[in-house]
């Protein structure tokens, strides 16, 4: 270790003893070189409440631990909280977060002598008793959540193609818009945006509004709210705890996707894909998206396919990110036409003379013409 007052290692009047000798934080001066396995062992030993952690991605909360896992004179590391650094040149603390912490850090304090009694001064009482008078700043950081996030609905209005898969909605990524302007498939889009509170306790104090928690916490009664549980407003909580509200919608009028009349193209059916969506016994539909499901519900229109329906997305799934934002698609399938065509022609005295009689109606089983050909159809494009 480089030369060292005592009076950094430990409160004035106390001792330390290294390799066998003692030194007293009375500006006595351990020498340069001294091995010691440094006074951060009690640091390394220290047991950390637990930190919450909100995945900047998807907005997910967890509680993981947190400890000490190294210890110097110019670096602090503590495990799922971040690192803090000193700068020994300009004395500025920096702390860097671990990506996904949030709240109220555990802090360091700084050591250094006071700027009108750093050094023993011979007649003075109060530094020739006490030695170097040092003074401690505390750094305690305050990391801030995430609290907005979104969903958007798009829809597509697209042409039917002969290979199209009814069992897949990827199969209509690539179809032909029934509308484009300048080669921009025009669709429709629809956004629910979300907010969350959160209460970060820098001192104790109380909740001044209920709650519903999306983490795990303890009240300062020791009484634990799990995740969804409803924290009464003046629930009263130790300095250093976080509480995570959950996803709230802007009004109970802006949390669900409302219905969508779809656009009518002449010769055409239009039909909503609902490839990802799985039916109910109460008429809903449960929406399969990212591999998970339910992660909100459909409601189709009723005895109608080709308007989109309203939906409504579960709030325990809303993400930070674009991740839950997804796509349907509206198929636009050419009508059949049936229709009853007949060929003439005009003889050397202009009477007409049919060559060929075509028909969608189906053939007879015995009498069949001859010049009528059956089962002819016709579709829009």
């Amino acid at each position: 270790m480089n030369e060292t007052s005592a009076d950094q290692l430990v409160p004035k009047g106390e001792s330390i003893t290294i390799n066998g000798t003692t030194y007293t934080a009375n500006n006595d001066v351990i020498p340069k070189g001294t091995r010691t396995a440094s006074t951060y062992e009690d640091l390394m030993n220290v047991t950390l409440p637990d930190a919450v952690h909100i995945d900047p991605e998807t907005g997910a909360v967890e509680t993981v631990h947190r400890r000490y896992t190294k210890v110097t004179d110019t670096e602090i590391v503590i495990e799922n909280e971040g690192t803090y650094r000193l700068n020994q040149d300009t004395g500025e603390i920096t702390f860097t977060p671990h990506p996904k912490f949030v709240g109220k850090g555990t802090g360091v304090t700084k050591q250094q002598p006071d700027v009108d009694y750093n050094n023993k001064v011979d007649g003075d009482p109060v530094t020739s008793q006490y030695g170097t008078d040092y003074g401690k700043a505390t750094y305690t950081p305050i990391v801030n959540p995430q609290s907005k996030a979104s969903i958007t609905r798009t829809i597509h209005y697209v042409y039917e193609n002969d290979n199209d898969n009814p069992s897949s909605q990827d199969s209509y990524k690539d179809n032909d818009p029934i509308l484009a302007i300048d080669n921009t498939p025009v669709t429709r889009t629809q956004t629910i945006d979300y907010t969350r509170d959160y209460k970060i306790f820098s001192e104790a104090g109380t909740t001044a509004t209920e709650l519903v928690t999306a983490n795990q916490v303890t009240d300062a009664t020791g009484h634990v709210y799990n995740v969804g549980d409803t924290i009464p407003a003046g629930t009263q909580f130790n300095q250093g705890s976080i509480i995570i509200g959950k996803w709230t919608a802007s009004s109970d009028q802006n949390s669900k996707f409302k219905e969508i009349i779809s656009p009518t193209v002449k010769g055409y059916t239009a039909e909503v894909v609902t490839a990802d969506f799985t039916p109910r016994a109460d008429g809903k539909m449960g929406h399969i998206h990212n591999g998970k499901q339910p992660v909100g519900l459909y409601t189709p229109v009723a005895d109608n396919t080709k308007d989109v329906g309203a939906y409504e997305p579960l709030v325990s799934e809303v993400r930070a990110d674009n991740k839950d934002d997804f796509d349907m698609y509206v198929v636009y399938k050419a009508d059949t036409q049936k229709a009853k065509v007949t060929y003439i022609d005009l003889d050397s005295t202009g009477d007409a003379r049919i060559l060929e009689v075509q028909t969608a109606a189906t053939a007879p089983a015995t009498g069949a013409d001859a010049k009528t050909t059956y089962g002819v159809n016709n579709t829009s494009r």
